[in-house]
């Protein structure tokens, strides 16, 4: 997570991007998955932004594995995103 200092600087996500709640923080994850040793590997991205007392912070929680630990690797990375809250939430 850091301190947006350009108004430009904002979190990029493509229109795909499945939006999501952290709080008050709005949020947007991406899915993509490659080939690498002859083993598919799974990058789950959740990018963020979120306004606090004039400031705007962002930030990226990212999900690498590989593709037979895929279901239980996401299980726990949707947990964990379900315990991060932005704001009085």
């Amino acid at each position: 997570m850091h301190l947006r200092v350009d108004d430009t600087d904002g979190p990029i996500h493509p229109n795909s991007a499945k939006s999501l709640s952290l709080g008050q923080a709005r949020a947007w994850q991406t899915s993509s998955s490659v080939n690498a040793k002859e083993r598919e590997i799974r990058n789950l991205k959740t990018v963020f932004t979120f306004e606090h007392d004039g400031q705007t912070y962002d930030g990226q929680i990212t999900l690498v594995s590989l593709a037979p630990e895929r279901r239980s690797a996401e299980h726990v990375y949707d947990d964990f995103l379900r315990s991060v809250h932005f704001g009085n939430n």
